[in-house]
């Protein structure tokens, strides 16, 4: 993230090697996957993991796990509005934008909602049951012809972890955002005590699904570089399903829990490692 070249190696967690930058201080796998690796992971499946041989890199039933999702989201946008200084309806584009459940809740709060996912199954879903037109199939580097040129939110909630050059794309995003605008995000913190305590066993060493961890430090060097300023950054509790939870400890177990009472069930988690922050362009 920071263009250091400068790291030291750590450990093999999963089959892939980890190294920790020397400057910046995050986290990143060595040798990336394939793009055929990454296709093949964020294919439908990835999001209905449920409906073949589960495995934890991808979701047990993401739609199915709507109310804890929307909820968790609704927490986020309710705290970033707070800190939002628009005037009017405001255009907000969500990049890795899966089903759009993130739009549904900005829409509430008078935003225009905007997405970008990188698979086709989350679009699909948010344009016939979310009657969301404007949820794409894409990426930042090719918007639709008919998306505005600037936006005033950009978000990446939960996404720069899965992306292999996430400097590229934070770059990008930036001139995306309309003067006086925002970009938003939530990423793992490799400087948490959660994250050192753990090492290698630390949930967010999830690789081919995460293959950067990104400090705090690098964004905040970026974004300075390039005229934005942070305006706020906060770390909240996630209500997470009992089978997620299951599923990350027994994989066998998810199938038959997603088909259970079970699945309506959820535990609220926090353990400080998560953070989410927001810049302000200039």
């Amino acid at each position: 993230m920071c263009g250091s070249t400068q790291s030291t190696r750590l450990w093999v967690a999963k089959g892939f090697e980890w190294s920790r930058c020397d400057v910046c201080h995050g986290l990143q796998v060595t040798h990336l996957p394939t793009q055929e690796t990454l296709d093949e992971l964020y294919n439908k499946h990835y999001y209905e993991g449920y409906k073949e041989n589960y495995d934890m890199s991808r979701y047990v039933d993401y739609i199915g796990q709507r109310a804890f999702i929307q909820g968790n989201l609704t927490r986020r946008v309710t705290w970033a509005r707070k800190h939002l200084a628009l005037a009017g309806q405001s255009t907000w584009l969500d990049v890795g934008c899966a089903a759009g459940f993130l739009l549904d809740v900005v829409r509430e709060h008078g935003f225009s909602p905007y997405g970008l996912d990188y698979s086709a199954f989350g679009p699909k879903y948010a344009q016939r049951e979310l009657q969301m037109p404007n949820v794409r199939q894409g990426t930042i580097d090719r918007l639709p012809e008919d998306f505005p040129r600037a936006f005033d939110v950009v978000s990446y909630i939960d996404v720069l972890e899965h992306i292999p050059c996430p400097r590229d794309i934070l770059q990008n995003s930036i001139d995306l955002v309309a003067p006086g605008g925002y970009l938003i995000g939530e990423t793992f913190d490799p400087n948490s005590w959660f994250a050192q305590t753990s090492g290698a066993k630390w949930h967010a060493i999830d690789p081919p699904n995460h293959l950067n961890i990104l400090s705090l430090k690098a964004i905040d060097d970026l974004m300075v570089s390039h005229g934005l300023n942070r305006v706020a950054s906060a770390s909240f509790p996630r209500t997470i399903s009992i089978p997620t939870i299951a599923s990350k400890l027994y994989r066998q177990a998810a199938p038959a829990l997603y088909r259970s009472p079970l699945r309506n069930l959820g535990i609220p988690l926090w353990f400080n490692d998560v953070v989410i922050w927001m810049y302000r362009k200039s």
